[in-house]
């Protein structure tokens, strides 16, 4: 992989559900608090190794998947991939007609109101921060450093002796959790 490659490694270790993620997102892209924003905090309970209930959370925002359901199902070629390999959604040629919306597996596009109609919206980890020199908002103001953005190099260090899961630009990691993919699938079917 090239070195501009960007990734956003989630440690689901380190995330308590505190929704500060969600609501930096809302902020940064001027979202009303009631839309369903970029971002989505999934609650997983489950029974750890000795019987006990257990809760994590995780973080589920566009994959910017290696191979995009979005950007192959846009009639109006508005959705590509950027030097970073990042899905974006260019707004001037969006028709809104909500194509990529019904094709995406994780159910990470949305569709908001906008001055010209409905337009798709989705995280781009906040291109327009990284480019004044911020981190995505997400990333800034996690709580428990759940977020880390970075390139190839960092991404195969934090991953190192740990499980992951990894579709595009976006890998969750755990030290506790083996099986972190079959979460992300069970939320995206509707389960």
């Amino acid at each position: 992989m090239d070195n501009k490659n960007l990734y956003m490694v989630i440690d689901i270790d380190k995330c308590w559900g505190c929704m500060a993620c969600r609501v930096a997102c809302k902020q940064e892209h001027d979202m009303p608090a009631e839309s369903s924003g970029n971002i989505d905090v999934v609650k997983i309970e489950q029974k750890d190794e000795n019987g006990r209930l257990h809760c994590d959370f995780v973080p589920v925002m566009c994959q910017h998947c290696s191979s995009p359901a979005c950007l192959e199902a846009c009639p109006a070629n508005a959705i590509s991939k950027n030097e970073e390999q990042l899905v974006c959604i260019d707004q001037e040629c969006c028709i809104g007609c909500g194509s990529c919306f019904d094709a995406c597996p994780y159910g990470c596009v949305s569709l908001q109101a906008a001055a010209a109609g409905e337009k798709a919206q989705k995280c781009d980890l906040c291109i327009s921060r990284r480019e004044k020199g911020f981190l995505p908002s997400c990333e800034q103001h996690c709580l428990g450093g759940a977020f880390k953005s970075c390139h190839e190099e960092k991404m195969q260090e934090l991953i190192r002796e740990r499980y992951h899961y990894q579709t595009g630009s976006i890998v969750y990691v755990s030290s506790k959790l083996a099986d972190l993919g079959k979460h992300l699938k069970l939320f995206a079917a509707g389960n």
